[in-house]
Order: structure tokens, then sequence, then C-alpha cells
């Protein structure tokens, strides 16, 4: 079971250079030392969770799994990642519907 991927993933100056690389040890459950990935939250009323490359490892973690929106290295990096998401989504809605928007930007292909 394939892991649903952001088209435009957002990434710290860190995985960016290497997104494609990641994206494959991430699909495949290689180890990612100190790395997050950014998803939708599980959560309804939640924006998005941070979740450590490591728990990816774990069948039942990848089964339920939302959508990746982006990926970065320590703990800290995430947070302001993913501030920069919710920062984007607003500037692009006037809102903070994340998954709305992220559920609309996947329709559009």
């Amino acid at each position: 079971m394939g892991l649903k991927w952001y088209r435009q993933l957002y990434t710290d100056d860190k995985a960016g250079g290497k997104t494609m690389m990641y994206r494959w040890q991430l699909e495949h459950g290689c180890g990612c030392p100190g790395m997050y990935v950014i998803t939708l939250s599980t959560h309804e009323r939640m924006l998005l969770d941070i979740v450590p490359a490591a728990f990816i490892r774990q069948k039942a973690v990848r089964r339920r799994l939302p959508m990746i929106i982006g990926m970065a290295f320590g703990r800290d990096s995430a947070c302001e990642l993913a501030a920069r998401v919710i920062s984007d989504v607003y500037d692009k809605t006037a809102g903070v519907d994340v998954r709305r928007f992220f559920q609309e930007e996947r329709q559009k292909g």
C-alpha cells in the first residue's frame, strides 16, 4: 500500500535537496533518522499532525496515514514548516480549513 503524497510537497532546506530519495525511503520502509512528516490531521478538529518518520515503518500507522504534505528534519523545523503550510493556506483562501484545501487540491490532480 503506497503512501499518499501532496504533489507540491513542502520541505525544509535539508529535505528539499533530496526529496525523491527520501520519498523512496519512506515508501519502502527504510529509516530516515531525524525526519518528521507533516500530514493532514487524523482528528477532524485539528489542522495538521507532525509524525516522526520512524513511525511510518509500522504497518498500522502506514495503513491509516493521511496525505503527507511536508517533510522536515528535526522537530523545530517540522513545526516551522507546519506554520508555513497554514500560512500559505490562509493566504490562498482567507481561512484555515487545511483539510478542505488539500482535498480540493488533490481532486484538481
